[in-house]
């Protein structure tokens, strides 16, 4: 039996629905990777920060400034400061910023953000700079 145009007309409907049910869910998905990435790149740094932080104070460093690199998007979107603290902390990932804090506080510690440049105009970055707790 033959379809009527009203019934592909209706079937195309119902097929263009679940096509944009199908794209929401695969750009949900997408955005839920991206977070997870950007969780691990983050929480990724600060674990290696403290590292750093450990092996200098335990080299006999009397100073220990951290910094990202300048020219990467890890330095401009999230470690910008922002209200006083590192970008990515209004990006939904505060928790890793307040566990850093916990740590530093554990161990004694306090940082500092200093907002950093070359002195010309081409770069800028955030330095923590990781001082005795007061």
């Amino acid at each position: 039996m033959k379809q009527s145009l009203g019934e592909i007309l209706q079937e195309n409907a119902k097929r263009n629905e679940q096509d944009k049910i199908d794209e929401e869910a695969r750009i949900q998905a997408e955005k839920k990777a991206n977070e997870v990435k950007q969780r691990k790149v983050i929480g990724d740094f600060f674990e290696q920060t403290k590292e750093l932080i450990t092996k200098g104070i335990l080299e006999g460093k009397s100073t220990i400034r951290i910094q990202a690199n300048s020219s990467n998007k890890f330095q401009y979107v999230y470690m910008r400061i922002t209200n006083g603290e590192p970008a990515f902390v209004g990006m939904g990932y505060a928790d890793i910023w307040y566990n850093f804090q916990s740590w530093l506080e554990a161990s004694g510690l306090e940082v500092v953000l200093v907002h950093d440049h070359d002195g010309i105009g081409m770069s800028s970055w955030t330095t923590m700079v990781i001082r005795p707790a007061v």
